[in-house]
């Protein structure tokens, strides 16, 4: 009887043990999921477009020659109301031409400033991503990691901040933003083929003002589908009755504006008359 009574005894000390260990366990997972939240967010937040179609851009002055750099994952959104305390929805563009979403987990990954994902590979499941930063001086990168079954990095895309928050759920919505703001952004003399002169302005959201009566500007950044979308091309007030589509090309300092035309079967767009000038003001 007295045997019975110490196993009883040693079994309920046991499980308390275990229950207390069990709690300790959990209370340190959660404080650990909290730390890596706030060290996180500040640096992953915001709107995010890939740095070599940025550099693209500001050297070749043309979203059409730049196209192939916003192969894959173009873009990435992480914004503050998709927080969780475990996790965080971040949103992103495919090819500059479909959206989706994943979930970036507040686990550490293969390194110390990267967190486990649910991005998957299409092309080999077995394979995954993780999203991480890297900072140098007062700028910090984004960074995609591309990994294999045996923990290892196959590839990395280094992406840019171009606003820490937006209203916008459009996953493109960087990259139109970083096109606006290092093509177009700015004051301009405008000169029409019969010499008239006004002042246009362009901003970074894509409005417009003193071009006759166009309130905004679109600028096309995907060419994925066709037909008809072989060159660079500009739409003012689109989705109205008064929009109007131009071919551009920049020139210096001037951005010119053509009327565009179409090939025999209207499957291409062709360069037409020259339209518009517009000289970037210092």
């Amino acid at each position: 009887m007295a045997m019975l009574l110490l196993f009883s005894c040693k079994s309920r000390t046991a499980s308390t043990v275990t229950q207390s260990d069990s709690a300790a366990s959990k209370a340190t997972l959660v404080k650990e999921t909290e730390d890596l939240r706030k060290r996180f967010m500040p640096m992953i937040e915001g709107v995010w477009v890939k740095k070599v179609y940025i550099n693209s851009i500001v050297k070749t002055r043309s979203p059409y020659q730049s196209q192939a750099k916003l192969n894959d994952v173009a873009s990435i959104i992480v914004k503050l109301n998709n927080l969780k305390k475990d996790s965080i929805m971040a949103g992103y563009s495919l090819n500059n031409h479909e959206g989706g979403d994943f979930t970036v987990f507040f686990k550490l990954g293969l390194k110390p400033t990267s967190l486990k994902t649910n991005l998957p590979d299409y092309e080999n499941q077995i394979n995954f991503y993780e999203l991480g930063y890297s900072t140098k001086g007062a700028d910090t990168s984004l960074i995609l990691y591309h990994c294999n079954k045996r923990n290892k990095i196959i590839d990395s895309v280094i992406y840019t901040r171009v606003v820490r928050s937006t209203s916008s759920t459009d996953a493109g919505y960087g990259i139109d933003y970083i096109t606006n703001k290092k093509l177009f952004t700015g004051k301009y003399e405008l000169i029409d083929i019969n010499g008239h002169k006004s002042t246009v302005n362009f901003t970074d959201d894509g409005k417009i003002s003193g071009f006759l009566s166009f309130a905004k500007y679109d600028v096309n950044t995907d060419f994925v589908a066709g037909p008809g979308n072989n060159i660079d091309d500009i739409i003012f007030d689109l989705y109205t009755n008064v929009s109007a589509d131009f071919a551009y090309r920049f020139d210096a300092d001037t951005l010119k504006l053509f009327k565009i035309d179409y090939n025999a079967d209207s499957t291409l767009l062709n360069f037409g008359d020259l339209r518009y000038k517009l000289i970037k003001q210092k």
